[in-house]
């Protein structure tokens, strides 16, 4: 039965989602784990509602009743099509990015939370608006205990570069609340750069 709905899943039948997880959930943890890697097939091409059927992946995974599921090759490869998605279908990702790799381990969280601090630095610079951030804000203020040391210095330049005179009210609004939420750590390095600029423009004899 389980693989008669995954027929259906993959023909972008998504409605056969909850019957899938009914029926699979009475099988070996094994063999569940193989029915649901063999949903991912969509994600790799990027078929379809993708980011649909990834969002009832991550969402499925993330539930108490799936969590002898969480090997972590799955967890990564859907950590990876979630950033993806992130940042080819950032209207559509939604909060499946952050609920993903909160079930990383610690390490790997970190890992996402540089690549996000990097993606998020390369948006700014090619001046993208602020709904293509959304997504990797989200993840990394929901990491924040692991804003230390280099992944600090990056949030502090991307917030440093949000506060610029070019930006909106709206960005600028959006940051104050990014560097509220990452807490006092990273505002002090926040206000020693923005300091640091002021006492260079002073000497220069800008202002």
């Amino acid at each position: 039965m389980a693989s008669c709905q995954i027929a259906k899943i993959l023909a972008s039948d998504q409605t056969a989602y909850p019957t899938f997880v009914k029926f699979k959930r009475g099988l070996p943890i094994v063999r569940q784990l193989q029915l649901t890697r063999g949903l991912l097939q969509p994600l790799s091409s990027r078929q379809g509602s993708w980011v649909d059927l990834l969002t009832l992946l991550v969402n499925d995974i993330s539930s108490d009743e799936s969590r002898d599921l969480r090997d972590a090759q799955l967890l990564d490869d859907l950590s990876d099509y979630a950033f993806l998605g992130a940042r080819e279908e950032w209207t559509k990702i939604g909060d499946s990015l952050t609920k993903v790799v909160s079930l990383l381990s610690s390490n790997r969280q970190q890992d996402y939370v540089d690549r996000a601090l990097d993606s998020l630095i390369a948006l700014e610079a090619e001046g993208d608006e602020l709904s293509k951030m959304d997504p990797f804000i989200e993840l990394v203020t929901s990491q924040s205990i692991h804003i230390t040391g280099a992944l600090a210095a990056k949030a502090a330049k991307f917030a440093q570069r949000m506060l610029g005179a070019s930006k909106s009210d709206v960005e600028k609004s959006a940051t104050l609340k990014f560097v509220s939420a990452l807490g006092l750590p990273l505002l002090t390095a926040v206000t020693s750069r923005l300091l640091r600029r002021l006492r260079l423009l002073a000497m220069t004899g800008v202002v």
